[in-house]
């Protein structure tokens, strides 16, 4: 049996933020339910009730977890990092039973503390956190025992804002902090990071502020692939991890994840191979190659403008919606480029195609948002990026506290571009922005005296319903930036990193060149469950399998790299550097 123990609260060294502590009763607390009979680690279920023997690797990983250890485990997809972190979990319950003990976790966005385990799981995105939660409560023996101890990078952390005012600009301003540091650490045993190829290093990064918030002795395990993509900026966690902590590869890719399609093929990438059709007809699952040169005749053979391959993209996109094949709300695009450029096939111009068609589908009105200096095109029943959250717009209305320029009038004939498309009449109507007759005169009086420029209202009020049933209002003009918010029919390959969707369309283009590397293929590929649909020339397939930006192909070689000049800093990786 398992003997918990809790530990005292730590004192704050000074109040930053209200805690509200929620009571639990015996039955709904996640610790109060001991793990009897013990499962035996060595021998996991998985969702369907059959057995999966751990096989040589994932034993050693376990093995390693029990001595105590922090050390890197890494794998390709398809071999069992998910399936050996429940085995760790559960091995850690037997052997660090005298360690592990009840604790208290933020739920997100509430501010709410909640008992849990003290074995905390990470990640940097929000998506990667959702997906390693749902899989590891796929064990019934770790269902009622893996939840908000299972977040963000900056949740577990407590990351909150204050409002300070900077003399040398005359302005209040706002930065975010964590409350969690050297002065207030972590209450863990134990920390497993997720994805922590995405984690960047340096002088105060997240990993910097997590590593300083750990609690002596706490054992570290990071997870990773180091054939994904690395963070946007610096160098990855995992890289470190890999050069000066022990390294467990996975390298055997088990056989029900060989029957997959998509894995063949991401294996196949791996490789340096060609990645090619791999479909099955009848189940409709597997992947589809297509080359935009196909639409049209006059393509053949040249490579594709922007817009002649934005053409042959939203052609295939309005077919496959009209067939029912790809469903905007449960799929995405992925792509590598944000920006929107005349020469540049972005997420944006993905966005805004694949939001109007759906709008001219369901004969929805769309909206021009005026937002600072941004202009933002949305309607309601649209899915949107909510400060990395997937939601969908619930409602849109005109903001008293706005006395900026005039917006357009909603129309169901304007596009997401802004672009009219048939005459409206509504424009020879006074529309409620332009009344002027719902202004509060006393929110204005007061939105005047501000000069933080986040809080300046923006032309309308936004609601949006995100994916954790959390209703978030939208009505400053921070709230509308490129960080903050999107539509989010599609997203960069980056932002998907830890994500799953049943299909996956991976739009590659020339004007992506700079980007193009194995690594971004293979992320893009793995995010598809069932179906995966690359739309991209043969030459851009040909460039990006054979330019692998960590070289080498086995993991020494990798370290190897790693070692040759690749990693520049010096990284604390756990909180004493060592052995437990």
């Amino acid at each position: 049996m398992i003997k918990l123990k809790t530990k005292p609260a730590t004192v704050m060294p000074k109040p930053k933020k209200i805690k509200v502590s929620i009571a639990l009763p015996p039955s709904a607390n996640p610790i109060a339910k001991h793990l009897e009979p013990k499962p035996d680690w060595a021998t996991i279920r998985n969702q369907a009730g059959d057995i999966i023997q751990l096989d040589d690797d994932q034993i050693k990983a376990v093995e390693l977890a029990i001595k105590g250890e922090s050390f890197a485990l890494i794998g390709s997809a398809g071999t069992g990092k998910t399936t050996t972190v429940q085995a760790i979990i559960l091995a850690l319950l037997d052997a660090h039973a005298n360690r592990i003990h009840q604790t208290e976790f933020r739920i997100k966005g509430e501010g709410k503390m909640v008992p849990g385990l003290s074995v905390g799981i990470v990640s940097f995105a929000n998506r990667a956190a959702n997906n390693i939660r749902n899989k590891a409560q796929a064990h019934p023996d770790l269902a009622p025992i893996i939840n908000y101890n299972c977040t963000t990078l900056h949740n577990m952390l407590e990351y909150t804002v204050e409002f300070y005012y900077d003399p040398e600009t005359d302005k209040n301003k706002r930065r975010y902090f964590p409350q969690r540091d050297e002065l207030n650490k972590l209450d863990l045993s134990h920390l497993i990071v997720e994805e922590s190829s995405q984690i960047g290093v340096g002088d105060n990064s997240i990993w910097d502020q997590m590593q300083r918030a750990l609690p002596e002795g706490c054992q570290v395990i990071f997870l990773g692939d180091v054939n994904q993509l690395p963070p946007v900026g610096g160098k990855p966690v995992l890289a470190y991890a890999m050069r000066d902590l022990p390294t467990i590869e996975l390298r055997t890719i088990h056989r029900q994840a060989l029957e997959n399609p998509i894995i063949r093929q991401a294996q196949n990438c791996l490789s340096g191979n060609p990645v090619e059709r791999d479909f099955i007809d009848d189940s409709g699952q597997g992947v589809r190659v297509f080359n935009p040169e196909n639409a049209r005749k006059s393509y053949k053979g040249t490579k594709l403008a922007a817009y002649q391959y934005r053409n042959a993209l939203f052609a295939l996109l309005r077919g496959q919606i009209k067939a029912g094949q790809f469903d905007p709300f449960q799929d995405v695009v992925l792509s590598p480029n944000v920006t929107q450029k005349d020469n540049v096939v972005s997420t944006k111009d993905i966005n805004a195609e694949i939001a109007w068609i759906m709008a001219k589908r369901d004969n929805r009105e769309v909206f021009e948002i005026l937002a600072g200096f941004n202009k933002v095109y949305v309607g309601v029943g649209d899915k949107v990026m909510v400060d990395k959250y997937e939601g969908i717009v619930t409602s849109i209305r005109s903001n008293a506290r706005y006395y900026g320029r005039v917006p357009k009038p909603s129309s169901t004939g304007m596009d997401y571009h802004g672009i009219i498309h048939h005459a409206d009449d509504s424009w020879l109507e006074e529309d409620e922005a332009s009344d002027f007759s719902n202004l509060d005169l006393d929110a204005l009086t007061r939105e005047s005296m501000e000069d933080d420029a986040a809080t300046r209202a923006s032309s309308h009020v936004v609601e949006v319903k995100l994916d954790n049933d959390d209703i978030v209002t939208l009505s400053s003009a921070g709230d509308f930036g490129d960080t903050n918010f999107s539509l989010g029919y599609a997203i960069t390959v980056h932002k998907a990193q830890g994500s799953e969707w049943r299909n996956v369309m991976v739009a590659l283009h020339d004007s992506a060149m700079m980007l193009l590397f194995r690594e971004l293929l293979y992320t893009g590929m793995t995010r598809a469950v069932e179906r995966l649909d690359i739309v991209a020339q043969p030459h851009i397939l040909d460039k990006a399998i054979r330019k692998p930006r960590i070289k080498g192909d086995s993991m020494q070689d990798k370290i190897e790299f790693l070692n040759s000049g690749y990693l520049d800093l010096e990284i604390k990786l756990t909180p004493n550097e060592g052995e437990l």
